[in-house]
């Protein structure tokens, strides 16, 4: 029952906050007409998010859903602060920075974990698949909805977003009322070894050595891998400083979430016929391919045609990388504690490709530092996960892990 709330709660909040939430550094370039301060926005409210991260660290793993339900305060504030943004730009500019990194931190955070708890160990790439494709479909109409009619009414879109947002949190909230104290609620999956192994110092030691190195590869792989995250932000700042118009951003990330969606149509038949860490290792260099040539072609048909591959590659590869922290950390019973590792690693990767825009002051050069970026995390990543994959079977078997 929690899993169908989240996934409600995932499309109709994503559809209401990718209305706007996807055009904020456009926004500020707009109102500014400088690129250092919308990457300035970027860095900070990554950074923002990292703080709070850690700061509410234990109330996520405790409340997620509630987290949810309080996300609407910094999503409102963020929103107004939009409005005003060209009345009174410093001011403007703090409140949404922190805001909107504190509305990513309350999302990313609970909704991970909820999923955590919601999704059963046997149907769980499944599960995966499908909460991820209803997340890319409200983001494929929401950011085609908002590109065309931020260009017209800005106040009124953020109007309808807020009102979705309420509409889409008060089931998932109301579940978490009524099932607070239902045994078992809101418990971290653990598997029977290893919770066999607490009564025996030698294997406990061994147990918490591995669950260290899991934490540790996981935010070394998402810090290489999120290098690229900021691909469609940098991508849609560079058109819309030669164009400034939000309809052609819309297009771009529409386009991007449609092929994000379509990988996963075919990620179980992937699973199948591949191994999945040399396959999400190959589809990363893929996604940088593409992310080098799309600035260098001026037609727009070229463009969407690598968005594609992209946007293919880049889930792909993400998928079978989530896929492996809810088998390998859920069997280690560290699934919460490697979630907001991997979260961090996330923040410190996108935060490190917007630092590299803000040294050089020019996009061109970031495409080819993130496909350096993806091909580093190709070869960690299958060294890296061959390696958990070996510790972990000789855990469970009793061997020494190296």
């Amino acid at each position: 029952m929690q899993l169908r709330l989240l996934n409600f709660y995932k499309f109709l909040s994503n559809f209401a906050t990718s209305l706007v939430g996807t055009f904020i550094p456009l926004i500020i370039y707009k109102a500014t007409g400088s690129l250092r301060l919308a990457i300035v926005y970027l860095f900070c409210q990554c950074l923002s998010r990292l703080i709070c991260n850690h700061i509410f660290a234990k109330a996520y793993v405790k409340y997620p859903q509630l987290f949810l339900m309080l996300r609407i305060i910094p999503l409102l504030i963020y929103n107004i602060f939009l409005i005003f943004i060209e009345q009174n730009l410093v001011l403007s500019l703090v409140f949404i920075i922190v805001c909107f990194g504190m509305n990513l931190s309350f999302k990313n955070n609970a909704n991970e974990i909820l999923f955590n708890y919601s999704s059963s160990q046997k149907k769980s790439g499944k599960n995966l698949a499908m909460t991820r494709i209803l997340e890319c479909i409200s983001s494929v109409v929401s950011t085609l909805a908002g590109g065309i009619f931020l260009d017209f009414n800005q106040t009124a879109l953020i109007i309808i977003s807020m009102v979705l947002y309420i509409i889409s949190v008060m089931p998932i909230f109301i579940y978490f009322i009524v099932n607070r104290h239902t045994k078992g609620f809101n418990k971290d999956f653990v598997s029977n070894a290893v919770m066999a192994y607490e009564q025996d110092n030698v294997m406990s030691e061994k147990s918490k050595k591995l669950s260290r190195n899991m934490i540790i590869n996981y935010f070394m792989i998402y810090m290489l891998f999120c290098l690229v995250d900021n691909f469609t932000n940098f991508y849609s700042l560079y058109l819309f400083i030669d164009e400034p118009t939000f309809t052609q951003a819309g297009y771009v990330n529409a386009v991007f979430n449609l092929s994000k969606m379509l990988s996963l149509v075919s990620v179980s038949w992937i699973a199948k016929k591949f191994d999945p860490y040399i396959t999400s290792a190959v589809m990363a260099v893929l996604a940088g391919v593409a992310v080098v040539i799309i600035p260098l072609i001026q037609n727009y048909i070229g463009i969407y045609a690598l968005f594609v591959v992209f946007g293919f590659g880049y889930e792909v590869g993400s998928y079978f990388m989530m896929q492996g922290i809810m088998s390998k950390a859920r069997i280690a019973g560290v699934a919460n504690k490697t979630l907001l590792a991997r979260q961090d690693g996330i923040m410190v990767g996108q935060m490190l490709s917007s630092l590299f825009v803000f040294i050089v002051n020019d996009l061109m050069p970031v495409f080819t530092f993130m496909l350096v970026g993806l091909i580093a995390f190709a070869i960690y990543d299958v060294i890296a996960e061959n390696r958990m994959r070996k510790d972990l079977v000789n855990l469970l078997q009793n061997n020494e892990i190296e």
